[in-house]
């Protein structure tokens, strides 16, 4: 396949996206990758909204997929949150998958850990100070399934990451 495949596919749905020129005021449309999430301060701006832009991207030769509608729902699963008026929580699958990673043996399941878990960084309280340990571990030259040199030290900040990810107050909104 061709590697900028996504860039290509971002950058051409950026510019069928900004040819709409009647999507009501209080509309805003945002694009990661292939997801799009409309929101409005009404169902009704929402719904126009999303008729046009269902139209706009048709015309243009796009297809939406119907497994990942959520047709102008109050709250909607969005790249791994869930967002309702004046709220965005991490979704519990997230949150599982961080309670069930074992202790990384390898340098790519330390990656993979710390890359889950710095996807709930704004959540997570005391997160640079937790993941800068396990991160010290890492080979940055060694090959993804060399073992890691793991300590002790290491184990107590990945449990300790682990915790800080998956407990209530990191669900909430974070706060800035």
């Amino acid at each position: 396949g061709y590697v900028d495949s996504p860039a290509v596919f971002l950058v051409a749905v950026q510019r069928t996206l900004a040819k709409m020129t009647d999507l009501p005021s209080t509309v805003c449309v945002l694009q990661y990758a292939d997801n799009l999430i409309i929101s409005s301060e009404t169902r009704e701006d929402c719904e126009k909204a999303s008729i046009i832009v269902c139209n706009v991207l048709a015309q243009a030769g796009f297809k939406a997929s119907k497994e990942k509608l959520q047709w102008v729902q109050p709250k909607v699963m969005y790249l791994g949150h869930i967002i309702m008026p004046g709220l965005r929580v991490i979704s519990m699958d997230r949150v599982q998958m961080i309670r069930k990673m074992k202790s990384p043996q390898t340098v790519q399941q330390l990656q993979s850990f710390l890359g889950l878990v710095n996807y709930c960084r704004s959540w997570t309280p005391d997160c640079a100070i937790h993941d800068r340990h396990p991160k010290s571990v890492i080979d940055h030259k060694a090959p993804p399934k060399m073992p890691l040199n793991w300590t002790d030290e290491a184990e107590m900040h990945f449990t300790a990451l682990k915790k800080a990810s998956t407990v209530a107050p990191s669900l909430d909104f974070p706060t800035f």
